[in-house]
């Protein structure tokens, strides 16, 4: 391997590290979109599932 092979793995990695943390911010972002500050996620929101509260009418 040269030198000019070496120095372009390097850089292709440290690319794809950002892009893909970069992305990964981005997707974070979009699904923070619409959800007050302190609403949990709906992962977390799902604790009561299947128990019957969900659909209270009174």
């Amino acid at each position: 391997m040269n030198a000019n092979q070496i120095i372009n793995m390097i850089v292709r990695q440290v690319m794809r590290r950002l892009v893909n943390s970069g992305v990964n911010k981005g997707f974070d972002m979009a699904a923070r979109v619409g959800r007050k500050a302190n609403q949990p996620s709906p992962r977390q929101d799902d604790s009561d599932a299947g128990h019957g509260n969900s659909n209270n009418r009174g």
